[in-house]
């Protein structure tokens, strides 16, 4: 059998690396990158659409259209304001200082916490490219991020993390069966459940629900993956918050 590796040349200077997820899996594209440390971005389009920033052929940055916008999603967390943002984005973008640290700079966030979320916006790229079965792949040699030079992963531990999130996808499959679904917000909670905590990320999920959006519409309103809005529904729905009504 022959690898990605004796199919497809790859070379610092041209974008020789290409085709489709029906031909490669991601562990193989992803690990011959590795293998011979590109820098770069491997670009997506398809099921999964989106883009995954290397480095010496460390990931470092990932994420794809159904992930919430970047500086929206540091914003919402808190981390810094919207003007903060754009001194931020100026200071990066001019080549006064990475983004990573003109963020902790104009923020009240720490390196870690950037670097978490970072992260989990990654793995859950790295979760949906895994689940995509038609996408095509191109990589483009010296693209960069404005984040580079955050801590890097291996492609080992991206890929054991989105198929943790695949573990996750199965169990919420047994209530959320798929994208169709249609959920409301129940009349009252179970007599057991006395309170409910949500965090800023499912309210907004809830805050959608209104027994007519199928999942995939909540989703797509949202701008949230679809890991997320389904995590969330199969929480509310397990408690009694929320109903499956198609």
């Amino acid at each position: 059998m022959t690898s990605a590796a004796d199919q497809i040349e790859v070379s610092n200077s041209t974008s020789a690396l290409r085709g489709t997820l029906e031909d490669f899996s991601p562990a193989e594209i992803l690990g011959l990158l590795e293998g011979t440390r590109q820098t770069g971005a491997l670009e997506v389009s398809g099921d999964c659409t989106g883009a995954f920033y290397l480095d010496d052929g460390a990931i470092y940055y990932g994420e794809t259209d159904t992930s919430t916008p970047l500086h929206e999603s540091i914003v919402r967390r808190g981390l810094i304001t919207e003007p903060g943002w754009a001194i931020a984005n100026e200071q990066a973008a001019g080549g006064k200082a990475s983004l990573a640290d003109a963020l902790v700079a104009q923020g009240t966030c720490s390196h870690a916490a950037v670097q978490q979320l970072v992260t989990d916006r990654l793995i859950d790229a790295m979760f949906e490219l895994i689940v995509s079965a038609k996408s095509n792949f191109e990589f483009i040699p010296g693209e960069r991020h404005p984040l580079i030079g955050l801590p890097v992963h291996s492609v080992a531990f991206l890929l054991e993390e989105g198929h943790k999130r695949l573990e996750r996808w199965r169990e919420v499959a047994a209530v959320i069966p798929s994208t169709a679904v249609v959920v409301r917000i129940a009349s009252e909670l179970p007599p057991n459940v006395t309170s409910l905590t949500l965090d800023p990320d499912e309210f907004r999920v809830l805050a959608v629900v209104d027994g007519r959006r199928t999942v995939a519409e909540i989703t797509g309103a949202l701008g949230a993956s679809a890991l997320l809005v389904c995590g969330t529904l199969h929480r509310l729905v397990t408690v009694g918050a929320c109903t499956v009504v198609q």
